[in-house]
């Protein structure tokens, strides 16, 4: 779960875009005179919250599949109790679908029936993992008032305040595991990007489009977008996106590339089960993890992983150093990032 605070004003600057188009993160502060324009600016606050795998399977992998409903409900409840929040997203695998039929959506569904707050939802690739009969667009048709409002497409934008926009991406392909973007996707994604120079845009999409580790290159190339090049080679056109949050691969990590903050965030259900707390000022985010209630639970997921073969192709040697994968490296574990010129 990713909770983002925005500092939002009337101008489309309300994040810092420095000289050069890129973001530095760094423990040094700025000149106090230097974003003093933007001081009295209400933030906006939203939670991201990828790859909850609400299931009943009798079993647990890396995923806790027996636990995972009393996490998602334990979840939700500390939701409900955020001040001041906008919007959720949720960020793809909402079940594990067990039988690829999406029978287990209308308990999720009733789970956050009496939420206040708006929410929207994006596809992943257990949410299009469907047997004959079925297709992508009967998720989509449960949400059709939280992003999906096309019922022709799988993937939406919003604004959810002014001068903000929020896009949501289908990265997902039916009966696959790995994700990839179809050409008329980014086409879309090119032109919208372009028809809204002056907003501050985020985009939430399941896969990650960056390699948080050497494995992402090799063992574990299949967690990553298939074609991010060509993600990257669009956004990268467009300075106003600045935020690019993504799940699937369970593990928590921070990347700048080329002046726009990438951040995959884990999952509640697989260790370290926890979330993150971010707050988005003009010259900093700031940086605070949540860990679900349940000590017992969060202990044995952690004895859990280290023994599958998701933590061997890790290190095969010494597979508990996938833990600390999880958890994030010391960049990201950094409390505060500065944007300084």
């Amino acid at each position: 779960m990713f909770l983002l605070s925005i500092c939002h004003c009337e101008r489309s600057e309300a994040i810092h875009l420095l000289a050069n188009n890129s973001w530095i993160a760094s423990s040094q502060a700025p000149r106090n005179d230097e974003f003093s324009d933007y001081q009295n600016f209400k933030p906006l606050k939203m939670v991201f919250l990828p790859d909850t795998h609400v299931s009943f399977k009798d079993e647990d992998g890396w995923i806790l599949y027996k636990e995972s409903f009393v996490i998602f409900q334990d979840v939700i409840k500390s939701i409900k109790i955020i001040p001041d929040l906008d919007f959720v997203v949720f960020g793809g695998d909402l079940t594990d679908n067990d039988d690829n039929a999406l029978s287990d959506l209308p308990l999720f569904l009733d789970s956050i029936e009496d939420i206040s707050f708006k929410y929207f939802a994006i596809l992943g690739d257990r949410d299009a993992d469907l047997k004959n009969g079925y297709t992508k667009h009967d998720f989509c048709a449960e949400f059709r008032r939280n992003g999906f409002d096309n019922p022709e497409l799988t993937y939406w934008v919003q604004q959810p305040a002014e001068n903000t926009l929020l896009i949501g991406l289908d990265t997902s392909v039916e009966n696959k595991f790995e994700g990839k973007l179809p050409s008329e996707e980014i086409l879309w994604l090119d032109n919208t990007l372009k028809a809204n120079p002056d907003k501050f845009i985020m985009i939430v999409m399941h896969h990650p489009a960056f390699q948080a580790t050497i494995s992402d290159k090799t063992v574990w190339k299949k967690f990553i977008l298939q074609n991010s090049d060509e993600f990257l080679n669009v956004i990268n056109k467009y300075p106003q996106v600045k935020l690019v949050l993504s799940g699937h691969h369970h593990n928590y990590a921070v990347k700048n590339i080329a002046g726009k903050l990438f951040i995959s965030l884990p999952s509640v259900v697989t260790y370290p089960n926890s979330y993150k707390i971010l707050k988005i000022y003009p010259d900093r985010v700031e940086v605070e993890n949540k860990d679900i209630s349940f000590k017992q639970i969060i202990k044995k997921a952690k004895n859990i992983l280290v023994k599958t073969s998701y933590a061997r192709k890790f290190n095969i040697e010494k597979p508990q150093k996938v833990l600390k994968f999880q958890e994030g490296d010391k960049i990201s574990k950094t409390r505060v990032f500065y944007f300084v010129p």
